[in-house]
């Protein structure tokens, strides 16, 4: 099935055959008991201004809350190093000598200065004071379009090639004073893979989302995959087709998920780093990896390049199925990439 109108990604296992097994005295049908229902449980909760849901399928109420708690317990022990308070800690502490990193922040700068290389400088995680112009950042009292000057001083603030990671112990050093960090970029996945860790530990059909990045574990009752839909680039409330998932991380990225109108131009959050304007290079992607991490930073990477760039950069992120929607002409088309 192509990956235009949907993406099956996994399919149910084959049933082998048991061997044969003695027969046994037939069981009295009234000693028998009936084994219980499988239940839909779904847990809401909200961290770092992201909306996080879990949606579990268990016989036993008892075994879905309990992963729900050590979920829920992980993502707030790991959020704790991403709160903007944190986050201004470690730069000013940076500023001035190495300073002490949680290990969940070095896992993710270590992956977003590999994905500025892909990029070729597209995502930067120094690119917090370009966000933050903008006021794509959390807390910011509103969006707008800045001046081409402010811009330009916003830009000359990036520098990925001073951000110096030391390890035993982990350490960040800014070689260049004034660094702002950016790390929204790949965190919903970050925390999505800290959860998905616990479900694959439960063995329970679940799923943990956010509405940029998720992990489908197995499949739900009388189904062969997680039946996900892909909302329509172009035309709010519409939708434009459904992905099906099993044991894989999507990720979905638009142009409409943060976005605002100024002089009947529509300005949105994916800002291309290197030119610090909002990429012109897609409408939306849907892209699935192992990893929820991968796959976020995976589908960033893809709807900033063109089309020739994708291909080659397809080759360098293994086990990856993307659908990314352009217009082109006046037509919406898909493109697809696989590697």
């Amino acid at each position: 099935m192509g990956l235009g109108l949907a993406l099956l990604l996994a399919q149910a296992g084959l049933c082998l055959p048991l061997p044969p097994q003695k027969a046994e005295a037939a069981a009295d049908p009234a000693t028998v008991a009936s084994p219980a229902p499988i239940q839909r449980f779904v847990y809401r909760q909200a961290l770092l201004n992201f909306g996080f849901e879990l949606e579990i399928y268990a016989a036993d109420p008892d075994k879905a809350q309990t992963l729900a708690r050590e979920i829920w317990k992980k993502l707030q022990n790991t959020a704790r190093g991403f709160t903007p308070e944190a986050q201004a800690k470690l730069e000013a502490e940076a500023n001035l000598k190495p300073a002490p990193i949680a290990p969940a922040v070095v896992e993710l700068l270590k992956e977003l200065m590999r994905y500025h290389g892909l990029s070729e400088g597209a995502l930067d995680p120094t690119a917090g004071a370009l966000y933050q112009l903008w006021g794509f950042v959390p807390g910011a009292l509103s969006l707008h379009v800045p001046a081409a000057s402010l811009l330009k001083k916003a830009l000359a603030k990036q520098n990925q090639a001073a951000l110096e990671l030391q390890n035993t112990p982990d350490r960040l050093y800014f070689k260049q004073s004034g660094l702002q960090l950016y790390l929204q970029q790949g965190l919903q996945g970050l925390l999505v893979d800290q959860g998905a860790h616990l479900i694959r530990q439960s063995g329970l059909v679940a799923a943990l989302s956010t509405p940029e990045v998720g992990y489908y574990q197995g499949a739900p009752p009388d189904a062969q995959a997680w039946k996900v839909p892909v909302p329509h680039p172009e035309e709010e409330g519409k939708l434009f087709s459904y992905l099906y998932v099993k044991d894989q991380a999507l990720a979905q990225l638009s142009v409409h998920g943060q976005v605002f109108t100024n002089r009947g131009l529509n300005y949105h959050s994916l800002l291309d780093a290197r030119t610090g304007l909002p990429t012109e290079q897609g409408l939306s992607i849907s892209l699935t990896q192992p990893s929820a991490l991968q796959a976020e930073l995976s589908a960033h990477l893809l709807i900033r390049l063109d089309d020739n760039l994708c291909k080659k950069r397809i080759t360098e992120l293994p086990q990856t199925r993307a659908l990314k929607l352009v217009r082109r002409n006046g037509l919406l088309l898909p493109l697809e990439y696989a590697h």
